[in-house]
Formats: structure tokens, sequence, C-alpha cells
């Protein structure tokens, strides 16, 4: 397996940078997000995303399964929202976070798999990522532009 390394842009700056965000955007009215209340995360919110995982899928970092979360006490949800939390309120992202598994798949069943161009890649990413994604799409859909 091959381990790659990605950087995404702090999110933050999409909440915080708000004229920046309307000027890119024709000029679309941005919503102003309060800054210690839109940033916590409470286990409702982990509770709701985590629901939403498909079962017996595994992430490339931590080796986890979504049914550890999906069959998880409230404990678990608790503690991943203060992770988030602290997360958004302190802009940093622990770097363990930020790698991808990538994994060749083959194009078709009788391609040959010597050659490189016959193989897609599939980045696995961490779990983690996965439900603070969920939890950033619920929580803050009304301030995402759709095209």
């Amino acid at each position: 397996m091959l381990y790659i390394e990605f950087r995404q842009s702090n999110i933050l700056a999409i909440f915080l940078d708000s004229h920046a965000v309307a000027s890119r955007m024709n000029d679309a009215p941005v919503k102003q997000i309060g800054f210690t209340k839109d940033c916590n995360i409470s286990a409702c919110d982990v509770k709701r995303a985590v629901s939403r995982l498909k079962a017996h899928k595994s992430d490339g970092s931590f080796e986890l399964s979504t049914d550890h979360f999906l069959n998880a006490s409230d404990d678990l949800h608790t503690h991943v929202a203060l992770l988030f939390s602290t997360i958004l309120v302190h802009g940093f992202t622990p770097e363990k976070l930020c790698t991808s598994t990538i994994v060749p798949i083959p194009k078709g069943c009788n391609v040959n798999v010597t050659d490189s161009a016959n193989f897609r890649g599939i980045a696995l990413s961490s779990i983690f990522v996965k439900i603070f994604d969920h939890v950033v799409l619920q929580k803050y859909h009304d301030y995402f532009f759709f095209v």
C-alpha cells in the first residue's frame, strides 16, 4: 500500500473569511458565524454523523472499522465531539488525520496486472475524518454555496 499525506486548507478560513468567500461567489450574501457558539460540536452531532456511516468499512490509517463507531456507547461520541470542537477552536488538525492510504484497484477483470495504467487508486481516509465531514456538512450546510 502507498501512503500519501495531504494538507487540506484550514476549514476555519471558510467560516471566518466571509468577505473573501462572498467576493469569489458573485457577491452572494454570507452569514456571519459566532465563533464560540458555532465551534461547539455536541455528542448528538457526532451520533447523527456516525449513524450516516456505512457498515463494515475500514480506514487505512487507524485500522478501525465503521462498526466500532456504529456499536459504540455514547461516551465515545462525547470524546469525539470534544476532539472535533478542539480542532475547530484551535484551527489545528492532528497530522494522523491528514493522511490517506491509496490502494490500487484493477480497472477490469481480464487486464494485464503488470501494467500500472490498468489500475486506479482509491484513497482510504480516516473514519474520524469521515465523521468530521458529516458533522460539518450537517451543522454548517446553510453556510456553503452549492452551484
